[in-house]
């Protein structure tokens, strides 16, 4: 189920992390940014820089 409001924080990122597998695009859209990709991205960097992980693309929250 796709969130009302675009999620912020640890809500985002572990959302982000559920769905990394089936896309960016599956990602934006159930962490509540829709089609806005940049957003979602900006977004995504930003909330792992505050826990003090970087990351380039949201491939980077696959693991095995």
């Amino acid at each position: 189920m796709a969130a009302s409001q675009p999620l912020t924080g640890i809500e985002l990122i572990d959302c982000a992390k559920a769905n990394a597998e089936q896309g960016v695009t599956v990602a934006a859209e159930l962490c509540g940014y829709g089609q806005n990709i940049s957003r979602f991205q900006q977004s995504l960097e930003q909330a792992c820089r505050q826990i003090g992980v970087e990351i380039s693309s949201l491939s980077d929250l696959i693991t095995d």
